[in-house]
C-alpha cells in the first residue's frame, strides 16, 4: 500500500466526521490490513466491483476456510482493498463480524452478499459450496456449519 492512498483517506476521514460515525475528528483510523478478496485475479476484481457498486455489503466465509490465526474483524476496523494489479481501490469500514450457523442465516443478511435474489437461492448455492468443502476436508455436511459473517461499508474510494 502506498502511504499516499492511506493519507488521502485519513484527510478525507478527518474532514468528514459525520460520514464516519463512532470516532472523534482528531482520532485517525488504523489500517488493519491491505489485501485481495480472492487469490483468483478475476474473482478478486469481480468481488471488488460488486463492493464498489454497492451490490455487496457482506462477506460470508465458512469458518473452515477462515485463515488460521487471522482475527475476525471487529466493528470500526478499516482495511484497504486492492485489485488484481495491486492498485488500491477502496477502504472498507467493517461493521464487525460474527459466527452464524448456516441454518440460522436470515434472508436480510444472505442477500447482502449481492449474489442472489432470494434466501432459497442463497441457501442452495451456499449449501453446495459447503458440501464440496466438507468432502474436501473429509467431514460430513451439517446445517450447523459455522460461517463468518462480516458486514461493511465502503468508507473511501477514488475514481
Amino acid at each position: 500500500m502506498t502511504d499516499t492512498f492511506w493519507s488521502r483517506f485519513v484527510e478525507f476521514y478527518q474532514r468528514n466526521p459525520r460520514r464516519l460515525r463512532g470516532r472523534k475528528r482528531e482520532e485517525a483510523p488504523l489500517c488493519r490490513g491491505v489485501g485481495l478478496l480472492s487469490d483468483d485475479p478475476q474473482e478478486n476484481d469481480r468481488l471488488l466491483e460488486d463492493i464498489l457498486s454497492g451490490r455487496r455489503t457482506a462477506i460470508i466465509t465458512p469458518l473452515t476456510e477462515w485463515p488460521a490465526g487471522k482475527e475476525i474483524p471487529g466493528a470500526e476496523e478499516f482495511r484497504v482493498l486492492v485489485d488484481s494489479q495491486g492498485q488500491e481501490r477502496c477502504v472498507l469500514r467493517s461493521a464487525g463480524a460474527h459466527l452464524v450457523a448456516f441454518r440460522h442465516v436470515p434472508e436480510s443478511l444472505a442477500l447482502r452478499e449481492g449474489l442472489d435474489s432470494t434466501l432459497a437461492a442463497w441457501q442452495a448455492r451456499t449449501r453446495a459450496r459447503l458440501i464440496a468443502l466438507s468432502r474436501r476436508h473429509g467431514n460430513p455436511f451439517s446445517l450447523d456449519a459455522l460461517l463468518v459473517v462480516e458486514t461493511f461499508s465502503v468508507a473511501y474510494w477514488e475514481e
